[in-house]
């Protein structure tokens, strides 16, 4: 991705499918392959590191607010927590098919 400035869930996940297409077609070499598999782990990581800073941030938000995290997440989990949470399972699950893809042209 060539900006890191502004990178969302939805980026990573789009650049992840991505490179799971481009693993997945059989001409793609084995130096490509491995690059890419890099290329998502990063992502992957970033991907975290984005979920990590938007539970904090929430955390924030409600403690700034007068109310307990705790209470707060044991109320409810909001549309965006569950749509982070879902994308970042989706991250998993495009490296794991990242990583089959690579094994399967070693």
């Amino acid at each position: 991705m060539a900006s890191e400035t502004n990178i969302t869930f939805e980026n990573v996940k789009e650049r992840l499918d991505e490179i799971v297409d481009a693993v997945n077609d059989e001409s793609i070499s084995l130096d490509d392959a491995l690059d890419l598999y890099e290329e998502a782990v990063k992502l992957g990581m970033q991907a975290s590191t984005l979920l990590e800073e938007g539970l904090a941030q929430q955390d924030a938000e409600v403690e700034a607010d007068g109310g307990s995290i705790d209470e707060a997440n044991a109320a409810s989990v909001s549309g965006t927590e569950r749509s982070a949470v879902s994308e970042d399972a989706g991250a998993a699950d495009a490296d794991e098919r990242a990583e089959d893809a690579v094994s399967r042209l070693q």
